[in-house]
Protein backbone atom coordinates (compact mmCIF):
# COMPACT_ATOMS: atom_id res chain seq x y z
CA UNK A 1 0.00 0.00 0.00
CA UNK A 2 3.08 2.04 0.91
CA UNK A 3 5.07 2.21 -2.95
CA UNK A 4 0.74 2.96 -4.27
CA UNK A 5 0.59 6.13 -2.12
CA UNK A 6 4.09 6.63 -3.86
CA UNK A 7 3.84 5.78 -7.44
CA UNK A 8 0.38 8.28 -7.75
CA UNK A 9 2.38 11.32 -7.20
CA UNK A 10 5.30 10.21 -8.98
CA UNK A 11 3.29 9.63 -11.64
CA UNK A 12 1.26 12.90 -11.65
CA UNK A 13 4.36 14.94 -11.51
CA UNK A 14 5.79 13.21 -14.84
CA UNK A 15 2.43 13.86 -16.15
CA UNK A 16 2.27 16.97 -15.43
CA UNK A 17 5.89 17.38 -16.45
CA UNK A 18 5.41 15.96 -19.70
CA UNK A 19 2.59 18.55 -20.63
CA UNK A 20 4.16 20.85 -19.68
CA UNK A 21 7.04 19.75 -21.84
CA UNK A 22 4.42 19.77 -24.75
CA UNK A 23 3.00 22.87 -24.35
CA UNK A 24 6.48 24.31 -24.48
CA UNK A 25 7.26 22.97 -27.38
CA UNK A 26 4.03 24.10 -29.41
CA UNK A 27 4.95 27.84 -28.63
CA UNK A 28 8.57 27.26 -29.53
CA UNK A 29 7.71 25.90 -32.90
CA UNK A 30 4.16 28.32 -32.82
CA UNK A 31 6.93 31.37 -32.23
CA UNK A 32 9.61 29.96 -34.68
CA UNK A 33 6.81 29.94 -37.86
CA UNK A 34 6.65 33.54 -36.95
CA UNK A 35 10.28 34.18 -36.98
CA UNK A 36 11.36 32.23 -40.02
CA UNK A 37 8.38 34.50 -41.93
CA UNK A 38 9.81 37.62 -40.25
CA UNK A 39 13.41 36.16 -40.95
CA UNK A 40 12.76 34.94 -44.38
CA UNK A 41 14.16 31.66 -43.73
CA UNK A 42 13.29 28.82 -41.30
CA UNK A 43 14.00 29.73 -38.00
CA UNK A 44 13.62 28.20 -35.00
CA UNK A 45 13.01 29.87 -31.19
CA UNK A 46 13.84 28.27 -27.87
CA UNK A 47 12.71 29.31 -24.77
CA UNK A 48 14.60 29.22 -21.79
CA UNK A 49 13.95 26.75 -19.31
CA UNK A 50 13.56 27.16 -15.72
CA UNK A 51 17.02 26.16 -14.53
CA UNK A 52 18.52 28.94 -17.11
CA UNK A 53 16.27 31.21 -15.80
CA UNK A 54 17.42 31.09 -12.15
CA UNK A 55 20.84 31.00 -13.66
CA UNK A 56 20.60 33.76 -16.16
CA UNK A 57 21.26 37.14 -14.77
CA UNK A 58 21.52 39.11 -18.12
CA UNK A 59 19.41 42.31 -18.41
CA UNK A 60 18.31 41.23 -22.62
CA UNK A 61 15.42 38.76 -23.27
CA UNK A 62 16.60 37.76 -26.69
CA UNK A 63 19.62 36.53 -28.50
CA UNK A 64 20.61 35.53 -31.24
CA UNK A 65 24.34 33.93 -31.71
CA UNK A 66 26.91 35.22 -34.89
CA UNK A 67 29.58 32.77 -36.32
CA UNK A 68 33.27 34.58 -37.05
CA UNK A 69 31.74 35.35 -40.81
CA UNK A 70 29.16 37.26 -39.50
CA UNK A 71 26.40 34.81 -39.44
CA UNK A 72 23.23 34.50 -37.77
CA UNK A 73 22.96 30.63 -35.79
CA UNK A 74 19.24 29.08 -36.88
CA UNK A 75 17.45 30.01 -33.46
CA UNK A 76 16.96 32.33 -31.25
CA UNK A 77 16.94 31.91 -27.59
CA UNK A 78 14.26 33.85 -25.42
CA UNK A 79 14.10 34.84 -22.06
CA UNK A 80 11.33 32.77 -19.79
CA UNK A 81 9.83 36.01 -19.20
CA UNK A 82 9.39 36.75 -23.06
CA UNK A 83 8.19 33.58 -23.64
CA UNK A 84 5.57 33.22 -20.95
CA UNK A 85 4.28 36.12 -22.34
CA UNK A 86 3.99 35.13 -25.52
CA UNK A 87 2.44 32.32 -24.24
CA UNK A 88 -0.27 34.65 -22.72
CA UNK A 89 -1.18 36.37 -26.27
CA UNK A 90 -3.32 38.10 -26.67
CA UNK A 91 -3.92 38.46 -22.89
CA UNK A 92 -1.79 39.92 -20.48
CA UNK A 93 -0.70 43.32 -19.88
CA UNK A 94 -0.07 46.30 -22.71
CA UNK A 95 3.58 46.45 -21.48
CA UNK A 96 4.29 43.06 -21.48
CA UNK A 97 2.53 41.75 -24.61
CA UNK A 98 4.00 44.80 -26.35
CA UNK A 99 7.77 44.00 -24.85
CA UNK A 100 7.07 40.53 -25.62
CA UNK A 101 6.14 40.68 -29.59
CA UNK A 102 8.71 43.45 -30.23
CA UNK A 103 11.28 41.00 -28.78
CA UNK A 104 10.58 37.98 -31.07
CA UNK A 105 10.66 40.55 -33.88
CA UNK A 106 13.73 41.99 -33.00
CA UNK A 107 14.88 38.86 -32.72
CA UNK A 108 13.64 37.62 -36.11
CA UNK A 109 15.77 40.52 -37.71
CA UNK A 110 18.85 39.77 -36.16
CA UNK A 111 17.90 35.59 -37.53
CA UNK A 112 17.52 37.28 -40.54
CA UNK A 113 21.26 38.69 -40.60
CA UNK A 114 20.87 42.23 -39.41
CA UNK A 115 23.28 42.45 -36.30
CA UNK A 116 23.13 46.26 -35.43
CA UNK A 117 21.13 46.71 -32.60
CA UNK A 118 19.18 50.02 -34.00
CA UNK A 119 18.84 48.42 -37.31
CA UNK A 120 16.96 45.47 -35.63
CA UNK A 121 14.98 47.33 -33.68
CA UNK A 122 13.67 49.98 -36.09
CA UNK A 123 12.69 47.15 -38.03
CA UNK A 124 11.54 45.24 -35.31
CA UNK A 125 9.02 48.43 -34.19
CA UNK A 126 7.84 48.54 -37.52
CA UNK A 127 6.75 44.70 -38.04
CA UNK A 128 5.39 44.57 -34.70
CA UNK A 129 1.83 44.79 -36.34
CA UNK A 130 2.90 41.68 -38.56
CA UNK A 131 4.19 39.68 -35.34
CA UNK A 132 1.27 40.33 -33.22
CA UNK A 133 -1.42 39.57 -35.75
CA UNK A 134 0.47 35.88 -36.12
CA UNK A 135 0.03 35.78 -32.69
CA UNK A 136 -3.15 36.53 -32.28
CA UNK A 137 -3.57 40.16 -31.68
CA UNK A 138 -6.65 42.13 -32.38
CA UNK A 139 -6.53 45.55 -35.03
CA UNK A 140 -6.67 47.69 -31.28
CA UNK A 141 -4.23 45.55 -29.93
CA UNK A 142 -1.98 45.58 -32.21
CA UNK A 143 -2.38 49.80 -32.57
CA UNK A 144 -1.77 49.82 -29.06
CA UNK A 145 0.92 47.57 -28.95
CA UNK A 146 2.85 49.27 -31.51
CA UNK A 147 1.62 52.65 -29.79
CA UNK A 148 3.73 51.32 -26.41
CA UNK A 149 6.71 49.93 -28.11
CA UNK A 150 7.30 53.64 -30.03
CA UNK A 151 6.79 55.50 -27.49
CA UNK A 152 9.35 54.17 -25.11
CA UNK A 153 12.13 53.81 -28.24
CA UNK A 154 13.60 56.88 -27.35
CA UNK A 155 14.38 55.78 -23.87
CA UNK A 156 16.31 52.76 -24.92
CA UNK A 157 19.40 52.19 -24.54
CA UNK A 158 21.52 54.20 -26.80
CA UNK A 159 22.75 51.09 -29.21
CA UNK A 160 19.06 50.38 -30.03
CA UNK A 161 18.41 54.23 -31.10
CA UNK A 162 18.97 55.96 -34.72
CA UNK A 163 18.03 58.69 -35.97
CA UNK A 164 17.15 57.07 -38.84
CA UNK A 165 14.19 55.36 -37.79
CA UNK A 166 11.53 57.79 -38.62
CA UNK A 167 9.19 58.14 -41.88
CA UNK A 168 10.97 58.42 -44.66
CA UNK A 169 14.12 57.32 -43.11
CA UNK A 170 16.78 55.21 -44.38
CA UNK A 171 15.31 52.82 -41.65
CA UNK A 172 11.85 52.91 -43.04
CA UNK A 173 10.66 49.76 -44.52
CA UNK A 174 8.06 50.72 -46.45
CA UNK A 175 8.97 54.12 -47.59
CA UNK A 176 7.29 56.38 -48.78
CA UNK A 177 3.70 54.95 -47.99
CA UNK A 178 4.20 53.77 -44.17
CA UNK A 179 1.99 55.44 -41.37
CA UNK A 180 4.31 55.61 -37.99
CA UNK A 181 4.12 55.10 -35.59
CA UNK A 182 0.26 53.45 -34.84
CA UNK A 183 -0.49 52.15 -38.41
CA UNK A 184 -2.70 49.55 -38.44
CA UNK A 185 -2.62 47.52 -41.59
CA UNK A 186 -0.48 44.59 -41.51
CA UNK A 187 2.29 44.00 -43.83
CA UNK A 188 4.36 41.17 -44.17
CA UNK A 189 8.05 41.25 -44.65
CA UNK A 190 8.02 39.45 -47.67
CA UNK A 191 6.41 43.02 -49.07
CA UNK A 192 9.34 44.92 -48.02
Amino acid sequence: MRKLVLVVPLVAVAAFLGYRHQQGQRLEHRLGAVASEVARRPVKVHCQGETGALLDVGPELGTVQFDADGHPADRTDLKQAACGWLAKLPLGSVAHAATAVEVLAHESYHLAGYRDEATAECYALQTIPFVAERLGATPRQVRTWAAYSFARYPSLPEEYVSSACVPGGTLDLRSPSSIWPSHAQTTSPSDQ
